[in-house]
């Protein structure tokens, strides 16, 4: 797995879903029920800091077919706003915020 995408949901209870992208850790979160009533804490690595997990919901997203990701939606999670907008800017992408991502990723 690419440390650069991957992603966990947390539940309530503690059991930890684990996702080699960020679209499949929100698509699942979008489909399952079980999984979106239980689910209390969402995690994403940094693109720039593969490897450490980080609360989804304060990332930066963009989506870009120019930044390749494992399951081809081209997303890509950013810690740092500015960092994501010189990202967006080089490989024309769209930028998003948690509560919009949740929406578009079905």
């Amino acid at each position: 797995m690419d440390k650069r995408f991957g992603s966990e949901i947390v539940t309530d209870k503690g059991k930890a879903y684990k996702y080699c992208s960020i679209e499949c850790m929100v698509r699942e979160y979008n489909r399952d029920e079980k999984i979106n009533a239980n689910a209390e804490n969402f995690f994403a690595n940094d693109y720039e800091e593969p490897g450490f997990l980080t609360d989804a919901t304060k990332l930066h997203y963009i989506i870009s077919e120019n930044m390749p990701s494992p399951m081809g939606e081209g997303l890509n999670a950013f810690a740092n706003k500015d960092k994501a907008q010189f990202y967006q800017e080089k490989n024309t992408g769209t930028l998003y915020n948690w509560e919009k991502l949740k929406e578009i990723i079905r």
